[in-house]
């Protein structure tokens, strides 16, 4: 009993995930607001400044590998400086994206910190999914 009370949760919690993913765009703009508004009042301005220069620096980096290639007579040199110059792009804007989700998880700790939510308030899969056959008494 307690094992299909648990599955119907589960499956609830699917459904409610699809629902989300199809109204999209209101839910999708809310946690944008909530996002702006969080990054607004961050614990953590410097970090975001610090992080925000090293990318900057990183892409006038990628225009000089572009611009370096482009004074080159070599046609292989041009594909390999264009080629690092998308790479570097590509890895600096994943490094932004990490960095900035360590600095909003850790702005989120602290909002609801402050708030008074306590750890056994917040969602515990293990409520909700069965225990394996081993572990159950």
């Amino acid at each position: 009993m307690a094992y299909r009370d648990r599955l119907r949760a589960v499956l609830a919690c699917d459904l409610q995930r699809k629902r989300s993913r199809i109204r999209g765009i209101r839910g999708n703009a809310m946690n944008r607001q909530y996002l702006a508004a969080l990054r607004g009042r961050s614990a953590y301005p410097v970090f975001r400044g610090f992080v925000q220069f090293f990318v900057f620096v990183g892409f006038l980096a990628a225009i000089g590998f572009v611009l370096a290639g482009a004074m080159s007579t070599n046609a292989s040199a041009i594909v390999i400086s264009v080629a690092g110059a998308v790479l570097l792009v590509l890895v600096l804007c994943a490094i932004r994206e990490a960095s900035l989700m360590l600095a909003d998880i850790a702005d989120v700790a602290i909002d609801l910190g402050a708030r008074g939510v306590d750890r056994q308030d917040l969602f515990n899969p293990a409520d909700i999914l069965p225990r394996p056959a081993t572990l159950q008494r």
